[in-house]
């Protein structure tokens, strides 16, 4: 004898305490039975789809024949929905820890088109301490979901850790959003800024040229000279270097830091120490932290107060690009290997 099939166990809406309104004239029932009682002009004034929705219509009505409401379930849980409404009525905002708790919110503004989510996230991406830890993330979260204050402010972070932008092994699902465009924006602003900071140390080498350095063992060939005794530069002949060695360590050290690490600032002591350990010159350490040090200071200010992007110097790069691509398809002519013998077309 078979047992008696179990009828499927029903489970009883629950009502939201905190979205109960006695007024309401909308219910959300979540996809776990916790309903919502809410207004449909509030839910149109700040849901886009919620406005399309409704101004349709043609959703069921409670059973109730006090207060008849209309119903809409939605394939989301309650906590989610609950998150949603937080931000459309005036209640505390959900405490974000993670990142993914950002992209969850963004997911649900973007399907129920909900501005004022969209606008409160940016500013909590920005916010968290978790911002800089996956900028590569981030800013693929700001071109999925059209954050362009993120974006705006992501950028330059980048740019000052290269590395950052590296792809990983196991990328962010956002990745894919980061177009191609995007990616040759990033590496132009790097080529720019790089070109300029290297301008600026070479215009320091300009000017140290106008104050020569004392002279030293390595500029003169002679390991016995003093660097006090023959100052004088009009006593050096013309195929004396015009500066000490220390120099050119730093300059080609400074290009490659610079190079690999945007934000790095060339009068860190360390930095230099390191350069004058490594130089053949015994003056090196005199030389560089005296003569040479207030052109490598001033340098460095330039340096840190260059720009991250250059929209317009991009702008004006990729329009070049497309003229000279549209020159070339011109003169793009077609060709036929002649016809042979026998052959019939």
């Amino acid at each position: 004898m078979t047992e008696p099939s179990t009828p499927p166990e029903t489970h009883e809406p629950t009502i939201s305490p905190h979205f109960t309104f006695p007024d309401s004239d909308l219910t959300i029932r979540s996809s776990d039975k916790v309903e919502f009682r809410v207004h449909k002009s509030i839910l149109s004034f700040a849901s886009g789809v919620f406005k399309d929705m409704l101004s349709l219509d043609s959703l069921p009505s409670t059973s109730s024949s006090t207060s008849p409401q209309k119903i809409v379930d939605v394939t989301e849980d309650g906590e989610s929905i609950e998150a949603v409404l937080r931000y459309i009525y005036p209640l505390p905002h959900p405490i974000f820890k993670t990142i993914d708790q950002i992209v969850m919110m963004l997911d649900l503004s973007d399907k129920y088109n909900v501005p004022v989510i969209n606008a409160a996230m940016q500013e909590c991406l920005l916010a968290n301490s978790f911002f800089k830890k996956s900028l590569l993330r981030t800013f693929a979260i700001a071109k999925k979901y059209q954050l362009s204050k993120v974006e705006t402010t992501v950028i330059p972070e980048i740019l000052k850790d290269p590395a950052s932008f590296s792809f990983i092994d196991y990328p962010p699902e956002e990745v894919p959003f980061i177009a191609m465009n995007d990616i040759q924006k990033i590496n132009f602003y790097t080529r720019s800024r790089y070109a300029k900071a290297k301008g600026i140390l070479r215009r320091a080498e300009e000017k140290i040229g106008d104050r020569p350095a004392p002279m030293c063992p390595c500029r003169s060939g002679d390991e016995d000279t003093a660097s006090e005794s023959e100052s004088d530069s009009e006593s050096s002949s013309d195929d004396t270097p015009a500066h000490c060695e220390v120099w050119f360590d730093f300059y080609e050290a400074a290009k490659k830091r610079l190079e690999f690490s945007p934000s790095f600032n060339i009068t860190d002591k360390s930095f230099w120490d390191a350069i004058v350990a490594d130089c053949s010159c015994r003056n090196a350490g005199i030389n560089l932290f005296e003569h040479y040090a207030p052109f490598i200071k001033r340098a460095n200010e330039k340096i840190r107060s260059l720009p991250w992007i250059f929209p317009d110097d991009f702008e004006d790069m990729k329009q070049r690009a497309q003229k000279k691509n549209v020159r070339q398809r011109k003169r793009a002519r077609f060709e036929y290997e002649p016809a042979g013998e026998g052959v019939h077309v």
